[in-house]
This record gives C-alpha cells, sequence and structure tokens, in this order.
C-alpha cells in the first residue's frame, strides 16, 4: 500500500474518532414530514434527509459517522437500497441521505438517524407512502382534519385507549369514510388505525405508554384525493411510585453559558416545577415551563414543555388572552445533588443537551 495512502487512513480514522468523541447529540434538520404517492411503487421522495450532528456548546460535528434507519410497525416498508443508509457529516455538521425511493408498505413510518457510536437520543424523521390506482384520475386533494377527542386508562397496567376523529375538510364537516390514521408519541410512531364506512372517522388505538410524558398526536394518511393531516398535541403523564433521590429546588445553569438557565422548584410531593430561561433563534429572551411530569427513575424526571402568552401586566387581566400551548418534552438526569444533564426535544425535530449545575450564590 503506497505510504501516503496509508498515511490518508490513518489521518481520517483519526478525525472520525475525534469527531464522535466530540458528538454530543443529533437532531433533524430538514426533509421530514414528506409524502410519496404515485400510481404504483416505485414512489420517490423530492427531498434528501439532513441530520445535524452537534456539539454540547453547539458547534457542528463533521466527520461523524450516522446510519439512517427505516422503521415500521409492521415491517412492511421497503426503501430502494435500504433498510440502512449510511452518510459522514460535512463541514457544517451535516449528514444526508436520499432522495429516497419507497418499494412497498403503505403508511407512515419513520427514519431513525444517530451517530455511530450512537448518541442517547436519535432524531426522528416522519415519512409517508400511498401508492394508489386513483392518482390515475385528474383531481385536486381534498383537506382533511383529525382530532384527539378522548385518551383513556384500560384495564392492563399503563395501558390507554385514544380515540381520535377524521373529517373530510374542517373539523365541523363530514366524518371521513375510509382510510388509515396513525398515532405518534412526539415523533415515533406508535399505533396503526384503519377508518371504514362502518365507523366513519373512527381512529382508534390500545398502546402502552411508559412512565414518563408522552405528547401524542393523530395523523391522517394523505393520497392523490386527499391530503395529511395532522391533530392538535395532547400531553399524557404516567406516574409510578418513583420518588426523587435529592432535592434540587435551586437556581441552575451552565457556568460556560451565562446568559440561560432555570429555576426548579421541587415539592414535598417530588413533583418539579421548571421555569426555563433562554434566548430564542431571533436572540430575544424566552421563557418556557415545565409545570411537572413523572420521576422516571430516583435521578430523571420528564415532563411537557410549555409555552405561555398572555395579556401585559398593566390595565385590567383579561385570562381569556393567556394561552399555554405544549412545545416538547424535557428530561433531567441528575448524576448527583448539584449535577445533571438537561436534555430537551421540541416539535418538529430539533433537540439538545446541556450539563447544569446548581447556581453559586
Amino acid at each position: 500500500m503506497p505510504r501516503l495512502y496509508l498515511l490518508a487512513l490513518i489521518a481520517a480514522a483519526f478525525i472520525s474518532g475525534e469527531a464522535q468523541a466530540q458528538a454530543r447529540f443529533i437532531a433533524v434538520e430538514s426533509g421530514s414530514d414528506q409524502y410519496g404517492g404515485g400510481i404504483s411503487f416505485p414512489v420517490t421522495f423530492m427531498a434528501p434527509l439532513r441530520a445535524k450532528v452537534t456539539s454540547e456548546s453547539g458547534a457542528p460535528v463533521p466527520g461523524a459517522r450516522v446510519v439512517f434507519t427505516v422503521t415500521s410497525l409492521d415491517g412492511t416498508v421497503r426503501l430502494e437500497g435500504g433498510p440502512e443508509f449510511r452518510a459522514v457529516t460535512d463541514s457544517q455538521g451535516i449528514a444526508s441521505v436520499g432522495p429516497l425511493r419507497g418499494l412497498a408498505g403503505i403508511g407512515y413510518f419513520n427514519m431513525v438517524a444517530n451517530t455511530e457510536p450512537p448518541v442517547p437520543q436519535p432524531a426522528f424523521f416522519i415519512l409517508s407512502q400511498n401508492p394508489s390506482q386513483l392518482c390515475l384520475l385528474p383531481a385536486t386533494p381534498g383537506p382533511t382534519s383529525i382530532s384527539i377527542e378522548s385518551v383513556d386508562q384500560i384495564e392492563a397496567e399503563n395501558f390507554v385507549r385514544v380515540t381520535a376523529m377524521a373529517r373530510v375538510g374542517n373539523l365541523n364537516v363530514a366524518p371521513l369514510q375510509d382510510g388509515h390514521a396513525s398515532l405518534f408519541d412526539r415523533d415515533v410512531i406508535i399505533g396503526t388505525s384503519e377508518i371504514v364506512p362502518a365507523n366513519a372517522g373512527r381512529a382508534q388505538w390500545d398502546v402502552h405508554l411508559p412512565i414518563g410524558t408522552a405528547i401524542l398526536r393523530a395523523r391522517v394518511l394523505g393520497g392523490c384525493d386527499r391530503l395529511r393531516s395532522a391533530s392538535s398535541p395532547v400531553v399524557r403523564v404516567t406516574r409510578g411510585d418513583t420518588q426523587p433521590k435529592w432535592n434540587h429546588t435551586d437556581m441552575w445553569w451552565k457556568p460556560t453559558e451565562s446568559g440561560w438557565g432555570m429555576s426548579l422548584i421541587q415539592h414535598a410531593s417530588g413533583q418539579l416545577f421548571v421555569v426555563w430561561f433562554h434566548y430564542a433563534d431571533s436572540g430575544s429572551p424566552q421563557w418556557l415551563v415545565i409545570p411537572g411530569g413523572a420521576w422516571t427513575t430516583p435521578t430523571s424526571f420528564t415532563g411537557a414543555i410549555y409555552r405561555t402568552t398572555g395579556p401585559a401586566l398593566g390595565g385590567v387581566f383579561d385570562p381569556s388572552r393567556v394561552t399555554v400551548v405544549p412545545i416538547g418534552v424535557a428530561t433531567l438526569a441528575f448524576t448527583d445533588a448539584d449535577r445533571g444533564t438537561f436534555t430537551w426535544w421540541f416539535d418538529g425535530g430539533s433537540q439538545g443537551t446541556k450539563s447544569i449545575t446548581r447556581q453559586p450564590f
């Protein structure tokens, strides 16, 4: 083997190993929520899937190895060249595969992206495909809508029955007569349901929710005659009898990143209330709240992140102008009473991880 070629291989291996050591998390950059349609398979997804790998400080990590893997609940989804696709991040920390071509399997599915070796929280892309002979007919796809009507506990431990109603057009129009709907926890598909004329518009799933916080959303599968749609999110917290190991009431921050942090209040019940203050992408200050959740272990807590808006303090307070919208899920994992890791996921696939410690006074 020529000496220069051998040196190049050694240098590439060193750079790749260094990149993997720097990688802390991976997130969806673009390409999620795509639909593949047509008269028959194969179907083509128009945009590549792009995932971004960064360090804890948010700096892009070039040279990291990333694996994209197709997953579907029934295992029928097949992609040309799949089920795994590999890529290496560029100078901006972006790994890209595709555009993809679907060969089989109708419905929603995930493409899961993670580094190699993996970071704790992978990135999930939502894709769907539905080739049909209806695509032969010239038509403008009609709108659909879906809403989650109820989330009810059923007899089996930690199982719930989720019921949704799908409609043609807006929420007050006629029920959808046929089709498929899927249930997601965050961006991960956890159930599928067929909509039939005998029970028009009704979709139902019996699913197991582990201890923790779920953000549930139902989605209608699109086709050549109808558009895809997604419901508003519904938060479901499943609690066990786990109690926290330490008391974490205090102000928390990352000392090397002054300007953002969080206030943790731990009640006698063990429940946490968190106010997370930081800067939005625009640079403006942003306050989000985590008003409760569940301890999954004595050292790990998870809860929904909410964005709130309301009237200014001056004048008469109008409670009708207050809005509370779930936008993500956060996890606080403590290594001891004074140190931990804060991990978040926002609706749409962006996520991150920061080490935190108590703020001294």
